[in-house]
């Protein structure tokens, strides 16, 4: 078999949802996997069309199939000697443990009762080839033959079982996490602010996630068939998971509930970015399942999430600059510290991204180097989960140790200082939730003035709230006439109240 062909046949293979057992015929003689020391390939003839024939079986390292390759052809050639063997063009030593026989078939029944078992004596990649051939001029027969991969620890391919350890470690940090940040939230609930709310929602989506993705590891590893209905549920719960996370750290950044009480139309736009990112991700994530994609309809299925992502981390970073600059204005310092310890989180965690994708880069440009394959496959599932995943869970645990409920939570309230009234954008946002008009908003903003101006003095009496309220109805009068001074003793009285 060229030595080409073997890294793309198991490059492929490991990108696929592919199962165990497989099956060898004509068409597909062959078959690469990674295996464990101590794992089993079991083999089982199922058809042979012409019979007596004889049916070749090789299994051997790919550490030593220079031993099988022709110089001229670099392929594998068959016939001995013994007869049906496939040959061994070289002298040397074997570095494995190998397998190289020749099956004479005469009847049917033959053919149903034959099996075959090897015991692989290292870790390492391995491959399966088979040829059947009829027995009178050997030339190439149909048949159908199972080789079914079991380890000491189930039917999991080699390279995915480092996965279940990985989701199963992810499902009971994100549950212990889970459980203390409940606690916590318990005790401070009547301090509690709305993202906190966020961040639990988004812990919701983890231990879900996590759950989900380890059942379908652990079912794949018991049964050796991938459960299409766990993998599908995995995906949506995985979009899911991303979109209410890129939502929480955009409001996050445009200060809500911190900074700002509402966000007005911006929340509706945050909201719709979400609902986008989240189908596009789904979009992604399913097309993803097929085996055999074209170029455009890969590229059809990236762009929306391309277009989402980037939309979300500009406007995150954009809003955040304008928020820690808002707050520095201000001289905020519980907050201001808070969000500049956001921005660090973030910029952390996109440097690291960064460093990943040119791990990742330097990795796809050697996949298809046979020695490469053969040293780093066991590393594989970091760059396919194991990066983004542990990547994810620091950054939020940080993220969310920053945001954690205490008892000093009203260091966060939009009374901190008395530098912290909402400004026009602010109030304005809250009238168009409420439903009031903007003369009675404008009215509010006036009223705030005059108390803030007369708060400086310590000395006021009682009767500063009646001159304040006189003042604000001679400035209603003034601009708005007698048919906005009702409303607005109305909205003061219940304030007051």
């Amino acid at each position: 078999m060229n030595r080409g062909w073997v890294a793309i046949l198991f490059i492929v293979w490991t990108r696929l949802v592919a199962a165990h057992p497989y099956t060898l015929s004509t068409e597909e003689s062959s078959t690469c996997t990674a295996v464990y020391a101590g794992s089993v390939v079991k083999l089982q003839m199922y058809a042979v069309a012409t019979l007596p024939a004889m049916t070749s079986i090789l299994v051997y390292s790919l550490e030593d199939e220079k031993h099988f390759l022709n110089s001229d052809t670099q392929r594998v050639v068959l016939n001995g000697p013994p007869l049906g063997t496939f040959v061994v063009q070289d002298s040397d030593p074997f570095k494995h443990k190998f397998l190289n026989i020749g099956v004479q078939f005469n009847s049917t029944h033959e053919v149903e009762l034959w099996r075959k078992a090897f015991r692989f004596g290292s870790t390492g990649l391995y491959c399966v080839k088979v040829e059947t051939n009829a027995l009178h001029n050997m030339s190439p027969v149909p048949f159908v033959m199972e080789a079914s991969f079991e380890a000491l620890y189930g039917k999991l391919p080699a390279d995915e079982y480092p996965k279940l350890g990985l989701f199963l470690g992810l499902s009971i940090v994100y549950l212990i996490f889970g459980i203390i940040w409940t606690v916590r939230t318990w005790t401070f609930y009547h301090d509690v602010l709305q993202l906190q709310h966020y961040i639990s929602a988004v812990t919701f989506f983890m231990m879900i996630e996590t759950a989900i993705n380890y059942a379908y590891y652990e079912e794949y590893n018991i049964t050796g068939e991938p459960s299409m209905l766990l993998l599908l549920f995995a995906v949506v719960f995985n979009a899911a998971r991303n979109s209410v996370s890129f939502f929480m750290l955009l409001i996050v950044s445009l200060g809500y509930g911190v900074v700002k009480p509402t966000l007005g139309s911006k929340m509706i736009k945050c909201v719709h970015l979400t609902f986008f990112h989240f189908m596009a991700g789904a979009l992604y994530g399913v097309g993803s399942l097929y085996d055999d994609i074209s170029p455009m309809f890969a590229i059809g299925i990236s762009l929306p999430l391309t277009l989402a992502i980037t939309a979300f981390y500009c406007s995150i970073f954009q809003s955040l600059s304008e928020t820690i600059k808002r707050l520095e204005e201000r001289q905020q310092s519980a907050k201001l510290l808070m969000y500049t310890r956001l921005w660090l989180i973030l910029v952390a965690s996109i440097a690291c991204l960064v460093v990943f994708f040119v791990i990742n880069t330097l990795a796809t440009k050697h996949q298809f180097e046979i020695e490469w394959v053969q040293t780093y496959w066991q590393y594989q599932w970091i760059l396919e989960d194991g990066f983004l995943h542990i990547l994810f869970l620091l950054t939020f645990i940080s993220i969310a140790i920053l945001w954690r409920p205490t008892e000093n939570n009203h260091r966060y309230v939009l009374e901190q200082v008395p530098g912290t009234d909402s400004d026009e954008e602010d109030l304005e946002a809250l009238a168009a939730d409420a439903g009031v008009s903007t003369t009675v908003t404008i009215l509010k903003k006036r009223k705030l003035q005059v108390r803030g101006v007369r708060s400086d003095d310590t000395l006021a009496s009682a009767t500063d709230e009646k001159e304040d309220e006189e003042e604000l109805m001679r400035w209603a009068e003034e601009n708005g006439g007698d048919a906005v001074v009702a409303p607005a003793v109305t909205e003061n009285h219940q304030t007051d109240t």
